[in-house]
């Protein structure tokens, strides 16, 4: 009987799962990729498109070129999923599946802190970034505060290299600006990739000429007096860059798959929702702890980043293809991944990362240079075609 592999989203995960799928499966399983999004972006190009290097069309592309792969794509929204019934209804109608992957990512919950969308910009939309580079053409100079406001968001180096390029683009156009890299970290950031990371991120801020403020939690925006109110005290600003909330949506929650983190829950190696046969999350909409930890009493959770999701995709779409062809091999998530953190002066540097390391993760970056930037520019290439062609 032919089978129906159903895929929410249409991001990393979701299509590195749909390519797998295709590429491993019988021609007659249907693999449905469900996106509200007709283009896919890749996260990294939307901070050249904030800083003018990139035109906003430039990084869009298109899905329906999935179609040539043999994978449907059905430009829709999510309304209800009803897992007992194996269904998932959309706008378009009502779809039946014998596998679930569920890899609808991370909302941006900017109103999760009073005033934060009427007072200050960001990147981590397409149309934010378009925002943002229009402001940075009309800032003249002053206090500009780079602002990460709470656990649990996207591609945990994003707000740290935005801080960085952001000096490197004020100094290149010679006004005055001070930035401040403001965030709820310790004095190390990103300690879920180990000491060393944390160590070469707070180096590279010192280097720019970037003031990190840690330990510092948001409590709201006051946007007509240009102030941040934090839990222990305020600051004021002239233009303000944060990092805003991320959540899982809506309709994950109303199906009944989130815990109390208010993420879908799932086993670290297969992506498995626990007591749901058949079903998966990969990528941001899922939590995982890690095993290991840097103080007993704090557990530590996977960063959400895309090349983590795309490794989890295609692991389910693996394990989806062992288990019809009756094997009892697994495939695993490995925890392991890397990232590339720009500097300014298109200098790059690449971190890799064991996440599922004991007795805690570590990772390993390397001294940025323009090398590096280069080949982040052809990861984010080879990264599109691979995913959409």
């Amino acid at each position: 009987m032919a089978q129906t592999v159903l895929i929410l989203g249409g991001g990393f995960g979701g299509l590195s799962a749909a390519n797998e799928a295709r590429r491993l499966l019988p021609k007659d399983t249907d693999v449905i990729v469900v996106d509200r999004d007709e283009h896919f972006v890749v996260g990294a190009a939307k901070t050249w498109v904030a800083l003018g290097d990139a035109d906003p069309r430039e990084v869009q592309h298109d899905k329906s070129r999935l179609a040539k792969r043999g994978i449907e794509f059905l430009r829709s929204t999510v309304r209800r999923i009803a897992v007992s019934e194996k269904v998932v209804d959309t706008d378009r109608g009502t779809i039946a599946y014998d596998y679930l992957i569920i890899a609808l990512g991370a909302e941006i919950a900017r109103d999760a802190i009073p005033g934060l969308s009427e007072g200050a910009h960001d990147f981590y939309t397409l149309d934010a970034a378009v925002r943002l580079r229009e402001a940075l053409e009309r800032f003249e100079g002053g206090r500009v505060m780079v602002l990460n406001t709470r656990p649990g968001y996207k591609c945990p180096p994003a707000p740290y290299e935005g801080a960085l390029l952001l000096a490197d683009y004020f100094k290149k156009r010679d006004k005055k600006v001070e930035v401040s890299m403001v965030t709820f970290e310790g004095a190390l950031p990103l300690m879920a990739s180990g000491p060393d990371m944390g160590r070469f991120i707070v180096s590279e801020l010192e280097k720019a000429g970037v003031k990190y403020v840690p330990q510092h939690r948001v409590v709201s925006v006051d946007p007509q007096s240009r102030v941040v109110k934090f839990e222990n005290g305020e600051m004021p600003y002239d233009l303000l860059i944060a990092t805003p909330p991320h959540a899982a949506p809506q309709v994950v929650k109303e199906a009944g798959l989130t815990n109390e983190s208010g993420w879908i829950p799932v086993d670290r190696h297969s992506c498995a929702v626990n007591g749901h046969e058949g079903v998966y999350a990969i990528g941001d909409v899922a939590t995982i702890e890690l095993p290991g930890r840097f103080n007993p009493d704090v557990p530590l959770l996977l960063p959400r980043a895309g090349v983590i999701a795309e490794k989890q995709g295609a692991v389910v779409a693996r394990n989806i293809a062992l288990q019809l062809a009756g094997r009892n091999a697994r495939a695993a998530y490995d925890g392991t991944a890397f990232c590339y953190v720009e500097t300014g002066g298109h200098h790059a540097g690449r971190g890799d990362a064991q996440f599922y390391a004991l007795p805690s993760p570590r990772s390993s970056p390397r001294t940025p240079s323009l090398e590096q930037f280069e080949e982040k520019r052809e990861w984010i290439r080879e990264t599109v075609q691979r995913l959409v062609g």
